[in-house]
């Protein structure tokens, strides 16, 4: 806790002088006012007192953050980014993937955990473009943070320019500061349901795959126009599909954001009338436009911030449905489907998936002192389940195909263990960051050397890293 607040001096320090000198205005006030013992001496005006007393020092206590949170958003700066030109993919020679033709990423929420799926993601990169399989990425879902990774693997920042160098998105991991990431917002009680906004993560989205000419023209290419809107055969097929998830608050329901207009053309039949119907109700998704790239742009940058609307840190975020051009309100992602699988399996049928959760380990030591710690590991174990339950659903998606003679899916998983260097509020340890990243880097380039040639639809697991680099298997899906 006092690592965070150290890290939030800047809000910090104005908040306690502010409660500071109202205490001495109201010190002041009393002895004006000559209020003295003798005044309060009945219950009734020592309760109007007490009662007129905690009001003004809760109207002060709004008043002080107010203050505070201006002066953090006028002190903290613009957040530094370090952007590259996009990776052009090296021809490799090596053959571990030959008998795959539909590679899929899936990549679960985890806040600042984030860190180690982004040194996972390098180290898959390489492994692709040494067996001369990058082309064959068909599609990248992610939840919450893993929608921001998500974002540097479309854009062809995972590797660094030169083989001794850093990457963008290592770059980005190793600089974390919540002042990067987050503005506190004004506070009213009973207005707001949140107290701080994502202003300062959005100015680095724009400055890193906006502004950013050759990224910008590497992101937009994995857009097509409106089907309506086209004027040569083929182009409804991308090198590259997306899907970043969201949490529907006001319906309950998980809906994404995608570049693929072939969602639309998936069929099922209707188990009451046997007819033909959407396999996903449209009103649950929306497809960017690539006949308009500045607009799609800016859907994508709301698409990935509803996707990490970490509630009650960040504001709902409002976008029209697609089908009633109603305004809805999303949150994060990982509210509903912390690790999106489904995308590879149902949606776009992979033979091969490489799976990187960030809560599928357990063990934690028991914190019986912090509020904050039970609270998070609540939250951790919550979504540990849902990233287990997910497994599960791709056994049952592998047992149902291999009786219908389809297609099955192998997947390669990989996480951190406990304990973490870094934990799902930590964007104040830049440092350990770091480390999570390396660590995360080097154990997924061994495992995938050791491991990936034992990949077999019939047998999931997933390997676990330690901090002190001990791997351990999960098969208990």
């Amino acid at each position: 806790m006092l690592r965070i607040l150290l890290a939030l001096w800047r809000f910090v320090i104005p908040f306690t002088l502010l409660i500071v000198a109202l205490g001495v205005l109201l010190s002041h006030a009393v002895a004006v006012l000559d209020i003295s013992r003798g005044a309060l001496d009945t219950p009734r005006s020592l309760l109007v007192y007490g009662a007129f007393s905690v009001a003004l020092f809760l109207v002060g206590l709004v008043l002080a953050y107010n203050g505070a949170a201006l002066v953090y958003r006028l002190t903290r700066g613009k957040p530094r980014v370090v952007a590259h030109a996009p990776a052009e993919p090296r021809p490799g020679s090596g053959g571990a993937l030959k008998q795959y033709s539909r590679i899929g990423l899936i990549l679960a929420g985890g806040g600042a955990k984030g860190a180690y799926q982004a040194g996972a993601m390098r180290a898959i990169w390489e492994f692709l473009e040494e067996n001369g399989a990058l082309d064959r990425v068909c599609m990248i879902a992610g939840s919450s943070i893993g929608s921001w990774n998500a974002l540097f693997w479309m854009a062809g920042l995972i590797v660094p320019p030169a083989p001794d160098g850093q990457s963008a998105h290592e770059m980005w991991w190793r600089a974390i500061k919540p002042e990067r990431i987050l503005d506190f917002d004004w506070y009213v009680p009973l207005t707001e349901n949140h107290f701080g906004r994502a202003t300062p993560w959005r100015q680095t989205f724009r400055r890193l795959f906006v502004d950013n000419q050759p990224v910008r023209t590497q992101v937009t290419r994995l857009l097509a126009p409106r089907p309506d809107r086209r004027d040569r055969p083929g182009a409804r097929v991308q090198p590259l599909h997306f899907y970043f998830t969201r949490s529907n608050v006001g319906r309950g329901l998980l809906e994404f954001t995608t570049n693929s207009w072939a969602v639309a053309d998936l069929k099922r039949a209707d188990p009451r009338t046997g007819a033909s119907a959407p396999v996903v109700d449209p009103s649950l998704y929306q497809v960017l436009d690539g006949g308009d790239p500045p607009q799609a742009l800016r859907e994508l940058e709301d698409a990935v911030f509803a996707s990490m609307d970490i509630p009650p840190v960040f504001p709902f975020v409002k976008m029209k449905d697609p089908v009633y051009g109603t305004d809805e309100w999303f949150e994060d992602g990982g509210v509903i489907d912390n690790l999106p699988v489904v995308f590879g399996t149902e949606m776009e049928q992979c033979d091969l998936l490489f799976v990187l959760p960030l809560n599928a380990t357990f063990e934690a030591p028991v914190n019986r002192r912090s509020i904050l710690a039970r609270l998070s590991r609540v939250m951790e174990t919550r979504q540990g389940v849902i990233e287990r339950n997910a497994f599960k659903l791709a056994y049952l998606y592998n047992d149902l195909h291999e009786a219908a003679g389809g297609t099955q899916v192998s997947i390669f998983a990989i996480c951190p263990a406990e304990p973490l260097a870094v934990g799902t509020i930590d964007f104040h340890k830049a440092r350990e960051a770091g480390s999570a990243y390396r660590l995360m880097y080097e154990e997924t380039t061994s495992e995938l050397r050791r491991e990936f040639a034992n990949l077999t639809p019939k047998w999931i697991r997933l390997a676990t890293v330690g901090p002190d680099r001990t791997r351990t298997y999960v098969e208990d899906f």
